[in-house]
């Protein structure tokens, strides 16, 4: 595995963007971010972040935009048939950026389905793009100084994890809970009329 890594550390800047790719591969079909993070920490240390960060919010964007304008009638045929999924995505829209951020900060849904669904809503692709960066910067963050600590024990260093660290994983817990009152409650409300 130390090879690997090596190997992939000696590319440099076009390593990273390489990593940049991948990231954005992940905003349009479901591959695991957390996963990326950890190793692009693991090879490339805080330098990750950027190039994951920015990835990943092209890569959803493109993502909303093909909803919305390449796949708009068959997803709304499928959400047509799912009352409950149009009234969250209802109340998506009615919450607008707030939800994104949340939901994209720490959420138990992959982000890829939301990026698709969100093309759905009457968000503006600029919003959707913004809370999307600003939502996944903190989890990526985390993912990639937990796999730089991971780096640093195999290199015989002491890892450390502290307290930013344990702080974003709280936020991650909070804000997920926060995100899904606020879309159940709206939702609700949009089924109870």
């Amino acid at each position: 595995m130390l090879e690997a890594i090596t190997w992939a550390k000696d590319f440099g800047a076009l390593g990273l963007l390489a990593l940049g790719v991948l990231a954005m591969a992940s905003g349009m079909v479901i591959l695991p971010r957390a996963a990326l993070s950890v190793v692009g920490g693991l090879t490339f240390g805080p330098w990750a972040v950027p190039a994951i960060v920015i990835g990943s919010t092209l890569g959803a964007s493109l993502a909303f935009v093909a909803a919305r304008h390449l796949m708009r009638d068959r997803l709304a045929r499928i959400v047509a048939r799912r009352p409950r999924l149009r009234a969250y995505l209802d109340g998506i829209s009615a919450e607008g950026w707030k939800v994104v951020i949340l939901l994209r900060l720490g959420s138990p849904c992959p982000g890829t389905p939301l990026s698709y669904l969100a093309g759905l809503t009457g968000l503006r692709l600029r919003v959707f793009a913004c809370a999307t960066l600003i939502g996944i910067s903190p989890p990526v963050a985390l993912y990639v100084l937990l796999g730089a600590a991971g780096r640093a024990a195999l290199d015989g260093g002491r890892p450390e994890i502290g307290s930013v660290q344990m702080a974003l994983l709280g936020i991650g817990v909070i804000t997920t809970i926060t995100a899904a009152v606020m879309v159940s409650r709206a939702a609700k409300a949009r089924l109870a009329v």
